[in-house]
């Protein structure tokens, strides 16, 4: 029998949140006619973002601190590659965030952690 992984102490659920937000408004020119501006209209610049949490429960002390990338398969039978090793991704001069990775390390006794990581990917659209 082998060790134990992180991946051992996968609840087996995931939860997947999906949201959009307006990130800003920008005014154009319609045209130009002889040089001189002739009406205007408005972008509006909209995200959809998309979050996946896993959670592992009861993880011993000495697996908490673990980092790198696991495999865990969910009730349904769909496998997940779940980074726990936290970091960000962003595009863009206004610095938009295409995706996260957030890991937390909750302490539940002095011997367990429960560690939830959340997998955030957006995308830009008009």
């Amino acid at each position: 029998m082998s060790a134990p992984t992180i991946a051992d102490y996968f609840a087996g659920r995931v939860r997947r949140v999906e949201y959009d937000q307006a990130l800003g408004l920008e005014e154009r020119v319609a045209m130009i006619l002889n040089g001189v501006p002739q009406g205007l209209y408005y972008v509006l610049y909209r995200a959809h973002i998309v979050e996946e949490t896993f959670e592992f429960i009861g993880v011993p002390a000495s697996l908490a601190d673990e980092t790198g990338t696991i495999s865990v398969t969910d009730v349904g039978g769909a496998t997940h590659f779940v980074s726990l090793t936290s970091s960000s991704t962003v595009t863009g001069t206004a610095m938009f965030e295409t995706s996260s990775n957030r890991v937390e390390r909750e302490r539940m006794s002095p011997h367990m952690w429960r560690i939830r990581v959340t997998k955030k990917t957006g995308s830009i659209y008009t």
